[in-house]
């Protein structure tokens, strides 16, 4: 991480059509308003809050993960206990196992504070626990935990540009 010794919050709001990817240890990350994005978050050790966004393709590992009035959307996460990924008010979500991989990731996970024999069994991935108000079956699906992990090559360009291609990787747990 480059900043090991800081407590790093990040927020992201009202973005359409971007690919947003937060590739470092963050304490806290607030994701709003967010349409057709791509949205990548490495390891929170602390809650990731994703509200108000539709048709977004979500990779996130956090503590706690919650979600509000996301609709159409697919994520695909990791949390370290069972009651940690909360979906409110929420709308055909497909939901599976965190499944990337990138260079310093391994790193990352130990510097958050998560077990990295938990890390790559993912057992919680599919605990999905909807608070919604007459919650349906409507809410989400589950994706398949046979699924493709991807790896990411990213090119930073100072703190906050660059480009990042992917790659099919073999399946590790995202460790």
């Amino acid at each position: 991480t480059r900043w090991p010794s800081l407590s790093v919050s990040v927020d992201v709001e009202c973005c359409e059509d971007c690919s947003i990817y937060i590739l470092d240890v963050t304490a806290q990350v607030q994701i709003d308003d967010c349409r057709n994005c791509t949205i990548v978050i490495g390891p929170c050790a602390g809650s990731i809050f994703i509200r108000d966004c539709s048709g977004c393709t979500i990779q996130a590992a956090g503590r706690q993960i919650r979600l509000r009035d996301v609709t159409d959307s697919e994520i695909r996460h990791f949390v370290p206990i069972e009651e940690a990924f909360i979906i409110e008010t929420s709308s055909r979500l497909r939901v599976g196992r965190f499944a990337l991989h990138y260079q310093g990731l391994t790193e990352q996970w130990q510097t958050a504070g998560f077990d990295i024999h938990t890390v790559r069994r993912n057992p919680w991935w599919s605990k999905v626990y909807d608070f919604s108000p007459g919650a349906s079956d409507d809410n989400f699906s589950l994706l398949s935990p046979q699924g493709n992990s991807v790896l990411l090559l990213p090119s930073p360009v100072g703190l906050c540009g660059g480009s990042v291609r992917t790659q099919p990787h073999t399946v590790d747990g995202g460790a």
